[in-house]
This record gives structure tokens, C-alpha cells and sequence, in this order.
């Protein structure tokens, strides 16, 4: 069976408004991941076949020759070669990926005879917004792929649950991590505390500063400091907070960095925002690199978290508003070696689940499930 993966980029922000343009960015990046990632994984899936079809300049291009993808580049043309491509195919499943895709997917559907394809989207870190989220594109799909309950619940509100929502929650890339060094190890017996998407709102890192300003008065403590990596709007009110509590020394703002690269350097990571659209490898890093982790309790971690409820914990997790619980997780951490190895054990446990592959294996999965259905609109979820 042919699945049409349309992954198409949103349009920038204005240019004034530059960490608006930058996290558009981000976003369409990690949708070309997961297109790449699914697309990938139906070259080994006997039923299903791909193809890719993005915009002439996108990174997808150079990946997609690489792997030997079936693509069509989106363009002035590309409505009729789309049209004849489909023509061969008695059934089709078309998954786009993101709010822009949507309007092709929908075009794609209309050329198709009744109950001959399925159109499902894909929305991995937030939901359509605006008109996007009640337009004919939104309603022509059938099934709405969703990165976390965040993302399904803004749907189902927006729609009146009219469209069935599954959750399949994105996967990072899992080849370029190194692992974390224990602390100590080489005689250096400074314990760093590192973590990412820091300067954006709801990061956790006044949570972070304060939780540090308590470490600061313990003096049975081994040297230790903490490195925020990330941009954002919130540079100034952080490092405000570090010198008025007195721990700006103990404070690194390194501003967005390969994390596979700098996370070996820490010997334990935080993660203690409570934004229900953080980036998957704000908590992930920790586990791939094989550092101990302590998160904050929020219905996304849990969802993240979930593959670890049946086997040793994966984490350390501490309220998002309560500092005292934070400082003492990281006295913890820094104290208990053991405590340090049973979090890392709990991680590998995981660490299968959080990539890409096993992402785009799910919804394989998801795929082939379809194809035995009944390819009119399912029932609205209850």
C-alpha cells in the first residue's frame, strides 16, 4: 500500500520578531525528522511504500536521494504529477505532517474516489491554531496523529471531537550521543548540572535558580555548578535572579549548543519546565547520553516517562513550583552514587522507546491497522 507523507514548512514569523521566526524553525525541523523517520522505516515494511513530498530546497531533499526515498518536490506542477502519481494506486493513505501540510492533503483526498484513501495529520509538538484548527483541511482527515493529551485535547475541543486523535508521541534522533562520564572520573570533582530550552517560558530555570540559592548554604556539598543551554526571551530575568540570590558564580548561560556534544560534560540533567509543547529532547537528552535525571511532575513528562512505569525509574521527578524539592533531588544526586547508577539503569530501559525508529515503527503500525478497516469516518472518539 502507498503512503503519501507530505510535509510541507510553515511560513517564518516576522522578521521583528526573531525568537518567534527561530522556534518556527525548530518546529518545522522536528516535523522533517519524523517524515524522514517514517519514511525510512517502510523501506524494511514490506506492505507500505513511500512517498515524500516536500518543498524544492527543504533538508528532506538531500536526505531523501540519500536514502533512496520516492519524492516529489512541491512546486507549480507538482498538482498534476500528484494527480497522475495517484492514479496508479487503488488505496492510499496520506499523512501530512504539520499545519501547513494540511490544504495538499486535503487536495490529494479530493482526487480520490470514495472510500479509496485515508487522510490522517500529524501534529507532534502543538495543534493548528487559528482558523487552521476548524478549516476544511483539519475536517477532511479521518484520524489526527498527536505528539502528546496536550495536543489531542486542543483538537478534540477545537473540533468537538469529531475526529478520532491518537497519541504518538515524537522521537529524537539517537545516533550522535556520547555517553555521559561519571563524576570523578579523571579527578575532576566539579558536579555539573546541565539543561536545555532554558531561557524560554515555563523552563523551570527560576525554579532551577532558586533551588541553587538553597545548595549555596550547604557546605558538605562537593563543588557543583549548573549550565543552561538555550535561547529565549528570558536571559535577563534569569541571570537577574542568580545575582540577586548570590549564585550568578555558579551559573553558565551557554545559549543553544549540540547537546549530543556538550551533554558528556554534565554529570546529571534537569528538566524542570512544565510547557506542555517542550521539545522532546529537552527531557530525552539525559536518558540518550546515559546521565541521571530529574524532572519535573507535569502530564507531559508522564506521558514521555510511561514506557519506564513498569520497570526501574528513569528519573527523579519533584513538583514544578517546589524549589526546596528540587535542591533536595539534586543533593540526592550528588551525594548517592548508587542513586546516580539506578537512574542511569532505568534510563537504558527506555532509551529504545525515545528515538525516531521507534516512533516511526508505532506508526507503521498505526498504518497497517488502518488498512484492515473500513475506510469510511470512523465513529468520533468517546
Amino acid at each position: 500500500m502507498r503512503v503519501a507523507i507530505i510535509c510541507l514548512r510553515g511560513k517564518s514569523a516576522a522578521p521583528e520578531d526573531q525568537w518567534a521566526a527561530k522556534r518556527a524553525r525548530r518546529l518545522a525541523a522536528l516535523d522533517e525528522a519524523q517524515a524522514l523517520g517514517i519514511a525510512r522505516a517502510m523501506r524494511d515494511r514490506g506492505r507500505l511504500a513511500p512517498l515524500l513530498v516536500f518543498e524544492k530546497g527543504s533538508p528532506l531533499e538531500q536526505k531523501a536521494l540519500e536514502y533512496g526515498i520516492p519524492c516529489l518536490l512541491w512546486g507549480f506542477f507538482s498538482r498534476f504529477q500528484l494527480w497522475r502519481w495517484q492514479r496508479k494506486h487503488s488505496r492510499l493513505i496520506i499523512q501530512t505532517v504539520g499545519q501547513e501540510s494540511m490544504p495538499v492533503g486535503r487536495m490529494l483526498l479530493k482526487m480520490r474516489k470514495k472510500d479509496t484513501a485515508i487522510l490522517a495529520h500529524a501534529f507532534f509538538l502543538k495543534a493548528p491554531e487559528g482558523k487552521n484548527l476548524t478549516s476544511k483541511a483539519m475536517r477532511a482527515a479521518s484520524r489526527v496523529l498527536c505528539g502528546s493529551g496536550h495536543v489531542a485535547e486542543r483538537i478534540s475541543e477545537g473540533l468537538a471531537k469529531t475526529i478520532k486523535t491518537i497519541i504518538d508521541r515524537p522521537g529524537i534522533e539517537m545516533e550522535s550521543w556520547l555517553p555521559c562520564r561519571p563524576w570523578g572520573e579523571g579527578g575532576n570533582r566539579r558536579f555539573v548540572f546541565g539543561m536545555a530550552q532554558s531561557l524560554e517560558p515555563q523552563s523551570g530555570a527560576l525554579l532551577v535558580i532558586r533551588a541553587m540559592s538553597a545548595l549555596w548554604q550547604r557546605p558538605d556539598l562537593p563543588p557543583w555548578e549548573v549550565r543552561m543551554f538555550g535561547s529565549g526571551p528570558r536571559f535577563r530575568e534569569v541571570l537577574n535572579e542568580a545575582e540577586n540570590l548570590g549564585v550568578a558564580s555558579r551559573l553558565s548561560l551557554l545559549a543553544d549548543q549540540p547537546l549530543p556534544v556538550v551533554l558528556p560534560c554534565c554529570h546529571a540533567w534537569l528538566a524542570p519546565g512544565t510547557d506542555p509543547r517542550e521539545y522532546p529532547e529537552t527531557a530525552w537528552a539525559g536518558i540518550a547520553a546515559g546521565a541521571p535525571l530529574i524532572c519535573a511532575i507535569s502530564p507531559l513528562h508522564s506521558e514521555r516517562l510511561k514506557a519506564a512505569e513498569n520497570g526501574p525509574a528513569p528519573a527523579l521527578r519533584v513538583p514544578g513550583n517546589d524549589p526546596q524539592s528540587l535542591a533536595r533531588a539534586m543533593i540526592s544526586l550528588m551525594r548517592d552514587e548508587r542513586l546516580r547508577a539506578r537512574l542511569v539503569h532505568g534510563g537504558e530501559a527506555i532509551r529504545p522507546e525515545i528515538g525516531i525508529e521507534a516512533m516511526a515503527q508505532r506508526t507503521l503500525g498505526f498504518y497497517e491497522q488502518w488498512a484492515e478497516e473500513p475506510w469510511g469516518k470512523p465513529e468520533p472518539c468517546k
